[in-house]
């Protein structure tokens, strides 16, 4: 019995290995089946998907290459119009030139006929004239030389020496061509007591021989100060801002038919002292053009 149970058990347990074995090979089998299967659905995925990123790949490839194309074709054009404009820039530089030059042999024709036009009139008008002028201005200082020494003669015959500040203007006012007294001048030698009577004469005659030595200079060799320097006259050219506020040195010539005021800084210093009987200021403006030297104030001296 058993061997039996032992037999029994032996094809049994030959049977369940069989089972087994056949349940192994099968689920082995299938799960290979399922392996393969996946394997195929992955490799049909990366074909599609390749074959989807070639596309892609290749229409990007197609649309750079258009975009290319696109943009070459207008730089192309740019180019174009750029070196259309460049030409037709040229083109008027060309013109613009040819015109400058016209214009450069017009000018340089114009001005030369324009030096030969001058070079004519100054020899055939300017010329003349000045020469005239030049004699006239010998004559007019010959006679104002002759006629000084005349008046200086008349004057020394009826008397030596003025006897007031006023006197002093008037000989002077008749002996001297050149100087021109305001009415201020007058109105202020009245008031003032300098006692050098004959110094404040002889200084104007000095002004006066002055001024015919500058009208006869060329214009820009000189001032007239520098003139009365050389004759050892003591000269100020200007004054203080605050001697201008005080009194503005503005000098009135107030007669019927004639009237006039001018600023007048430059002055000559007669004296130095404080003492009104021993300083006195002339106060003057030079005008060569005119050839005139006016004498706006001839009195003590004003304030600083």
């Amino acid at each position: 019995m058993t061997i039996q149970f032992l037999n029994l058990f032996m094809d049994w347990f030959h049977k369940l290995k069989f089972r087994l074995f056949g349940w192994l090979i099968f689920g082995t089998s299938r799960k290979v089946r399922q392996l393969n299967k996946s394997l195929k659905s992955a490799e049909r995925k990366i074909k599609h998907s390749k074959r989807q990123h070639q596309r892609e790949l290749t229409n990007s490839i197609n649309k750079a290459e258009n975009e290319r194309k696109i943009s070459r074709r207008k730089h192309h054009q740019e180019l174009l119009d750029k070196t259309q404009e460049i030409n037709r820039l040229n083109e008027e530089n060309s013109d613009l030139k040819g015109q400058n030059l016209l214009w450069r042999e017009r000018h340089d024709e114009l001005k030369k006929q324009r030096r030969t036009d001058m070079s004519e009139w100054k020899e055939s008008w300017v010329n003349p004239l000045e020469e005239e002028i030049f004699n006239l201005k010998e004559e007019i200082a010959a006679l104002r030389h002759r006629a000084s020494q005349l008046m200086v003669l008349e004057i020394e015959e009826e008397s030596q020496a003025p006897n007031n500040v006023v006197e002093a203007l008037s000989r002077a006012d008749l002996e001297c061509q050149s100087l021109f007294f305001y009415t201020d001048a007058y109105k202020a030698a009245k008031d003032c007591i300098y006692e050098d009577f004959e110094r404040v004469l002889n200084t104007l005659r000095t002004v006066d021989q002055c001024a015919e030595i500058w009208f006869n200079e060329i214009e820009g060799t000189g001032s007239f100060e520098d003139v009365l320097r050389a004759k050892s006259l003591d000269i100020a050219p200007s004054e203080s801002r605050s001697a201008i506020q005080r009194h503005p040195r503005i000098f009135y010539h107030r007669l019927e038919g004639d009237s006039r005021s001018k600023q007048m800084l430059n002055h000559i210093k007669l004296g130095v002292s404080r003492n009104p009987e021993r300083t006195m200021r002339i106060h003057y403006s030079a005008n060569r053009a005119n050839q005139i030297i006016e004498i706006g104030y001839c009195g003590e001296h004003l304030p600083l």
